[in-house]
């Protein structure tokens, strides 16, 4: 598929009006091609961003709106709503050509030689593969542990106003204090700014929400697609930020906090056990209550290396309560399986499940 379908794709990905399988289609290129992810990332944050010129990108809109109003005469259908929607649809196609113009610019700058030889020099990406965590020093003294399957892409020295690194994955920050110099943490859903704190951030593009889990200090958090709403988390708060479909049930939009169910507190295991069920990768658990089989396993696959196929799709809706620490794969899944009474095949790296 060429970088013009890309483009095309992720233009109707920040309009809201990817189809399903377009959808599939845009996720499968990004997980194939390194380069499509990292310009997906970039990008995000590129648009999203209050900080930066978007002045060409309104001048062009401008232009193309001022073209529509010259035609706008034209539809002369008394007592219909056909018009309204003839120019809806109109705007929306100028919007998308502003995206698309704004989207071959940067990609032609980020392909260029000039460009490409300045982020291998300048900027540094550490990986984890499923099974494995590590540990790195940012350059500024920020101490990050990745979980397994992630990308942490970050500067080799700090320079300008901000400290910006691009997450995709799971990662404990424990930021260095500085507060002429914020640090920003870009995942493909939300954005968080902090001073000086520690508190975890998981993001995997594969599950249906991300989170961030605040220790200590003090976190700002917009949105991707809201950039002008702010949330202000304190200690030993978590923000989770869900998926939910539009009124058209094709698109996806990231929900806004409330009280029920978005901003909560961190939780624990029980009462006699005081690990935080959001940091316990950091201790070598999986911890899950009341957790759904089917984001369990996707934990499953990355602390054990493993691919879990669901062959029976209703044994994704079994629930479990329960914690392994030391258990290998084999013992993890007979705990599973004396709660409820599915079967399993095992091959070297991958799990059938019926």
């Amino acid at each position: 598929m060429s970088k013009e379908r890309f483009i095309a794709l992720l233009t109707k990905r920040f309009l809201n009006e990817l189809l399903p399988e377009e959808a599939a289609a845009l996720q499968l290129l990004i997980k194939n091609n390194a380069e499509y992810a990292k310009q997906y990332e970039l990008f995000s944050a590129y648009w999203s961003e209050e900080g930066l010129d978007h002045s060409r990108d309104q001048v062009m809109f401008k232009r193309i709106t001022a073209k529509i109003s010259e035609h706008e005469d034209t539809f002369n259908f008394p007592d219909n709503p056909a018009p309204l929607l003839i120019r809806k649809a109109l705007y929306w196609k100028a919007a998308a050509a502003i995206l698309i113009i704004a989207c071959a610019l940067f990609f032609y700058l980020s392909d260029s030689k000039v460009n490409r030889a300045d982020h291998v020099k300048n900027w540094a990406v550490e990986t984890t593969a499923r099974g494995l965590k590590k540990t790195l020093l940012l350059p500024d003294g920020t101490r990050v542990t990745m979980n397994a399957a992630s990308k942490l892409t970050y500067p080799l020295s700090f320079k300008g106003g901000l400290r910006e690194v691009y997450l995709s994955g799971e990662a404990f920050f424990d930021v260095a204090e500085d507060p002429r110099h914020p640090f920003v943490i870009h995942t493909g859903k939300m954005n968080i700014k902090v001073l000086g704190t520690a508190f975890n951030v998981k993001s995997y593009a594969e599950d249906g929400a991300s989170e961030t889990t605040l220790l200590r200090g003090s976190i700002e958090v917009t949105l991707s697609d809201r950039p002008a709403d702010r949330i202000i988390l304190k200690p030993t708060e978590k923000l989770v930020v869900n998926y939910s479909k539009t009124t058209r049930g094709v698109n996806e939009r990231f929900s806004l906090p409330d009280s029920t169910n978005s901003l909560t507190k961190i939780t624990y295991f029980n009462t006699r056990d005081t690990t935080i069920m959001e940091t316990s990768w950091l201790q070598n658990k999986l911890i899950f209550n009341d957790e759904d089989f089917g984001s369990l396993a996707r934990q499953m696959e990355r602390k054990y290396n493993v691919d879990i196929d669901f062959r029976d799709q209703e044994l994704k809706g079994l629930r479990f309560t329960g914690m392994f620490e030391q258990e290998s794969l084999d013992d993890a899944l007979k705990t599973l399986q004396l709660l409820e009474g599915f079967k399993y095949e095992r091959s070297k790296d991958s799990i059938k499940l019926y």
